[in-house]
C-alpha cells in the first residue's frame, strides 16, 4: 500500500493508483465451482479483502417449482430473498485478520443430504448470492425435431439411474407456451420420447428437469 502511494509520478502512476484503490476498498465475492455429491460437503469459495467478518444466510429451494415457473434454473441467484426467512444463518469471521490482505476461504454449509440452496453472504457494505447444489444425478439430453433421448446417471455408482422423474418443457416455433411432458427413466436410466405421440411436430427446443431421492439435475437441448 505504501509503495503504491509513493508512486505518484511518471508512467506508472495510473496503474499504481488503480492498484491502491483495489487494495484499500472492501471486496467480497463468492463462487460455487460445481455440483457437489452426497458424500461431499456442500460448500462455497469466499474471497475477501478488508472485510473481517460476514453473515451467511442459507435458503433451501424447491428447484422443481422454480423450473416449472421459469422453464430453466438459470438466474436463480437473482431471486428476491429479502422477504423470506433464512433456514439457517451464521457469522463467519477471519481469525487472523490483516487489513489489505486478500483471503480465499472455503465455507462448508451446515446442511444435510442432497438439495439446492441459495446462499447470501453479506458485510456492512457488500452482498453476494450464489447457488449451491448437492446431487448425485446428472442427465444427458439429445433431441431432434421428432424425438428426444434422455439418459440419467447415478454419479456415485457410475451407472444409469432408473425411476428418475423427468419434467420436459417442449417448445414449438411460433408457440409461446411450451407443452409439458412428464415421464420416468427405465431400468437402464433412459427415457425416449417420440413427439408425434403427443401431437408435437417440428420441435424447436427441449428443456428437462430431473428429480428423485438422489437429487436433481437440469439440461436443455436446442434443435
Amino acid at each position: 500500500v505504501e509503495s503504491s502511494r509513493a508512486c505518484n509520478f511518471g508512467e506508472s502512476q495510473g496503474s499504481a493508483d488503480e492498484h491502491l484503490r483495489a487494495m484499500v476498498k472492501p471486496r467480497l465475492a463468492i463462487n460455487t465451482e460445481r455440483v457437489g455429491r452426497s458424500n461431499e460437503s456442500a460448500s462455497l469459495e469466499l474471497e475477501l479483502r478488508n472485510v473481517k467478518s460476514v453473515m451467511v444466510e442459507v435458503y433451501q429451494l424447491d428447484l422443481e417449482a422454480y423450473f416449472r415457473k421459469h422453464l430453466s434454473i438459470s438466474n436463480i441467484e437473482d431471486l428476491d430473498l429479502d422477504l423470506i426467512a433464512a433456514d439457517q444463518e451464521f457469522e463467519y469471521a477471519i481469525e487472523e485478520f490483516d487489513r489489505f490482505r486478500p483471503y480465499t476461504k472455503q465455507i462448508d454449509l451446515p446442511v444435510e443430504g442432497v438439495g439446492v440452496w441459495a446462499v447470501v453472504v453479506s458485510s456492512k457494505e457488500k452482498r453476494a448470492t450464489t447457488l449451491v447444489m448437492r446431487s448425485d444425478l446428472e442427465i444427458i439430453v439429445k433431441s431432434s425435431r421428432e424425438s428426444a433421448f434422455i439418459f440419467a446417471e447415478d454419479m456415485l455408482k457410475m451407472k444409469g439411474a432408473s425411476g428418475v422423474d423427468l419434467v420436459m418443457a417442449v417448445h414449438l416455433p411460433d408457440v409461446e407456451d411450451p407443452t409439458m411432458i412428464e415421464v420416468s427413466t427405465g431400468r437402464d436410466g433412459v427415457a425416449q420420447i417420440d413427439f408425434a405421440d403427443y401431437d408435437l411436430h417440428n420441435v424447436r427446443d427441449v428443456r428437462v428437469f430431473a428429480k428423485d431421492k438422489r437429487g436433481v439435475a437440469s439440461r436443455s437441448s436446442w434443435v
